[in-house]
């Protein structure tokens, strides 16, 4: 992924300045390198910085779909009700993820669909204490279900979990690598704009 993107979220490493030195730098060793390998929907991106390089997506390997009824124990697990509307994200907590708008809409959302339930997968260090203070504030820790960052192979099963997937993004350039299991795991998925700009970029797409 472009590095200079990633980081745009940060106080400092945000602002204009950072910005232009961590383009620099990356212009400086995609410049110096003979080939590419890039996430899906990076390409054009990547030629725009440094033309005729020789670039090449990458397709990420998802993971077989779980059998529904590893979802249904998960379900008991965490003390989700059977028959509870489930959304489920999966992934990292930095901010570009989009989590805390999608936390503030949860409140709308529950107002329609009132058994509505939200686990959110891939929690780690401060991320994690941030996002769990803000469902506190918002009180929906009746409704919120949080975990930590989980080996990849565990994931198929707690995307079993949903009846809905979703992927908020708030900004970014390439095609999160998560969407490929999203689409393996065979559930409806609900995306921003910016999760999904890049897939009109992939050849088939």
């Amino acid at each position: 992924s472009s590095i200079p993107v990633q980081l745009r979220s940060p106080p400092v490493l945000g602002k204009a300045a950072s910005q232009r030195f961590l383009e620099r730098c990356e212009s400086w060793l995609l410049g110096r390198v003979d080939s590419i390998v890039c996430s899906a929907g990076l390409s054009n991106y990547v030629s725009e910085r440094v033309p005729g390089v020789r670039v090449r997506e990458w397709a990420f390997p998802a993971h077989e779909r779980a059998p529904d009824h590893e979802g249904a124990v998960l379900r008991r697990t965490h003390g989700i009700p059977e028959d509870a509307p489930v959304l489920v994200y999966a992934g990292n907590f930095e901010a570009y993820q989009g989590l805390e708008a999608f936390l503030d809409a949860l409140p709308a959302v529950a107002l329609e669909v009132p058994d509505v339930r939200l686990v959110l997968v891939g929690g780690e260090g401060d991320s994690t204490l941030s996002v769990e203070h803000r469902v506190q504030a918002l009180g929906l820790a009746d409704r919120v279900t949080v975990l930590p960052r989980l080996p990849r192979q565990q994931m198929p099963r707690h995307l079993a979990l949903a009846d809905v997937l979703v992927l908020p993004r708030a900004h970014g350039e390439n095609l999160p690598l998560k969407y490929f299991d999203y689409l393996a795991a065979g559930r409806p998925i609900v995306a921003s704009g910016d999760a999904v700009s890049a897939v009109g970029e992939l050849p088939g797409w």
